[in-house]
């Protein structure tokens, strides 16, 4: 499977190279589109330092792009506040997000080092989940409903 972008095998198709599938159905650029919808949806619900860089940061990475659109697509982003980013930060150990506080423009969520992008795109994917069974707290970056 690996010399094939994707193929059919009884009536399903099975992506293997899910980059080369996108490009042909030009996908990349309605994910592109998607991923700045939410950047308007998240930046009016929190206030962000350096927000256009960030999500700039995450439309250069095709990963990074599909997990926002994702996020988009799958929960209200606008039910996102700023309590969540501090649960995130405590409860999560999402140590690449940090608030700041301004006299003037209160507080601000800010991403100090880019390499920690994930933490908030996670944030954004609702990655941050606890157990039912243990309590433990986990990131799962992949989610089935059920």
């Amino acid at each position: 499977p690996n010399d094939f972008d994707f193929y059919l095998y009884d009536d399903t198709y099975y992506i293997c190279k899910p980059s080369n599938f996108e490009n042909i159905l030009q996908l990349l650029d309605q994910f592109l589109e998607s991923t700045h919808e939410a950047e308007e949806i998240v930046t009016n619900n929190i206030p962000m330092k350096n927000a256009q860089e960030l999500f700039e940061s995450i439309r250069n990475r095709e990963s990074l792009i599909r997990k926002v659109h994702h996020a988009h697509q799958q929960r209200n982003l606008s039910d996102l506040s700023m309590q969540d980013v501090k649960r995130a930060i405590n409860e999560y150990n999402a140590d690449g997000l940090m608030i700041e506080k301004d006299e003037d423009e209160g507080e601000r969520l800010a991403v100090p080092d880019k390499r920690k992008i994930w933490d908030l795109v996670d944030l954004l994917n609702d990655s941050f989940v606890q157990s039912e069974f243990t309590n433990h707290r986990y990131r799962s970056r992949e989610k089935k409903p059920v």
